[in-house]
C-alpha cells in the first residue's frame, strides 16, 4: 500500500446495500441462465432425470428405475420434484434442473430469514452473498444432482433446531 496515497473513505450504508444487491443479482443470474444448447452431460444428471422420466411414464412414484431396472441407490424426494417439474415444463433440460436451482435458491432465502430477513443491518445478505459466491454451492446448485435438494432440507432441519433451542 502506498502510504503517499489518500484513504478512501468507506462505503455509506446505501451504497454498500447497493453493491450487495448489484453483486447477488449478477450470482443469481449465474444460478439460472443457460446457455443455448447447454445439455445434461454429467452422468448423474443424465441419470436422475432419465429416472424421473421413467416415475413420469409409468406413473409409478413408489418404485423408482433406470432403464426398466430397480434403482434405489439415492433418496427420491430429487426424482418426485423432477418429474413434477418435467411434467410441468416437458422433459428438457431445464426442467430436470430446476429442482435443484430451486433448492438453492430456498436455501439462501432461508439464510436470509434466519439472519433477520433483507431488512436487518445487513448480515442477511451479506450471508446469502457468501453463500451463493462459493463456487461449489454455485456449480452445484446448476447441475441436476441430489445436493441441492439435500442442503435445503439440512438448512431448514438445523434452522429449526436453532429456532428450538433458542426459544428454550
Amino acid at each position: 500500500m502506498d502510504p503517499a496515497a489518500p484513504p478512501t473513505a468507506p462505503l455509506s450504508p446505501a451504497a454498500e446495500r447497493r453493491w450487495t444487491l448489484g453483486i447477488l443479482a449478477f450470482l443469481l443470474a449465474l444460478l439460472w441462465v443457460d446457455l443455448p444448447g447447454t445439455l445434461l452431460t454429467d452422468p448423474d444428471e443424465t441419470r436422475y432425470a432419465e429416472i424421473s422420466r421413467e416415475m413420469l411414464e409409468s406413473g409409478d412414484f413408489v418404485t423408482p428405475t433406470q432403464n426398466g431396472a430397480h434403482y434405489f441407490d439415492k433418496p427420491p424426494l430429487l426424482y418426485w420434484v423432477e418429474a413434477g417439474s418435467m411434467a410441468l415444463l416437458g422433459t428438457n433440460d431445464f426442467a430436470a434442473r430446476l429442482p435443484s436451482r430451486m433448492a438453492t435458491l430456498g436455501t439462501a432465502v432461508l439464510v436470509l430469514l434466519a439472519l433477520g430477513g433483507p431488512g436487518a443491518a445487513g448480515e442477511g445478505l451479506r450471508a446469502v452473498l457468501l453463500l451463493l459466491s462459493a463456487p461449489l454451492v454455485l456449480a452445484l446448485g446448476r447441475a441436476n444432482n441430489t445436493d441441492g435438494v439435500l442442503s435445503f432440507a439440512l438448512t431448514a432441519a438445523f434452522l429449526c433446531v436453532r429456532g428450538f433451542l433458542l426459544a428454550s
